[in-house]
């Protein structure tokens, strides 16, 4: 199935204005939470790891300090996570759902929400680059729960999907529920259902939403599974 910008993939007509006001929010995240990152105090543990092959570190937030994980480290908020060319790493979130990243991956952690936020960003971490499978748990009233990429934001409510990014595309398969992805224009978003995939690069409008096959699945599905 294809979908042009802006008419999402089989959305309702509700659906597509919520979208369309999600998507205008989207382009104004980074600032957003820029700010709100920014004004933080003290960092807070949000989360530890809960499956590691390889090698992986954390740099510290507070101190820039790098350090290696092992089970059970913990993780703040702000931290930034990097895997080895032979890492694997998933981290458990304090409010159930789980981050895992594939080898010669980096994410920042930059904010999770554990209690209802009226004015704040929600949860929201940054894929720099490599491989990462977003299962997300219990989601707190008026949040939302979102993966920025150089070139896409991808916004949900409670799913499972997994993206990549590297010379500046990246590649959304959603394995179940739906997710609003949207790229660096506020005309350039798409509604992804299960088994449904896209590519986003900035500047650029996202490629068609197609249903993916299954040797591209599973290569996306092993580049993110933790021993």
């Amino acid at each position: 199935m294809t979908s042009t910008g802006g008419s999402g993939s089989r959305a309702a007509p509700g659906e597509v204005n919520r979208a369309v006001i999600g998507a205008k929010m989207l382009v104004a995240f980074t600032l957003t939470a820029s700010g709100f990152a920014a004004g933080s105090g003290q960092a807070q543990v949000i989360g530890e790891v809960t499956g590691l092959s390889g090698t992986a570190t954390v740099q510290r937030a507070d101190s820039g300090q790098a350090l290696p994980l092992a089970l059970r480290s913990e993780v703040r908020e702000g931290d930034a996570v990097r895997t080895g060319g032979d890492g694997r790493l998933r981290i458990a979130l304090r409010d159930a759902s789980t981050l895992s990243l594939g080898a010669d991956a980096e994410l920042k952690l930059d904010h999770l929400a554990l209690a209802p936020e009226a004015t704040g960003p929600g949860s929201f971490f940054t894929l720099v680059v490599g491989y990462l499978r977003t299962v997300v748990g219990h989601l707190q009233r008026d949040t939302v729960f979102r993966i920025r990429s150089p070139s896409m934001v991808a916004a949900v409510r409670g799913t499972d999907w997994i993206e990549s990014y590297g010379g500046g595309k990246t590649e959304i398969f959603v394995a179940e529920g739906r997710v609003l992805a949207t790229g660096n224009t506020v005309t350039d978003w798409v509604v992804l259902n299960s088994g449904e995939g896209t590519s986003f690069v900035a500047s650029m409008p996202h490629t068609p939403v197609v249903r993916w096959a299954a040797e591209k699945i599973d290569r996306f599905v092993a580049a993110t599974r933790v021993p």
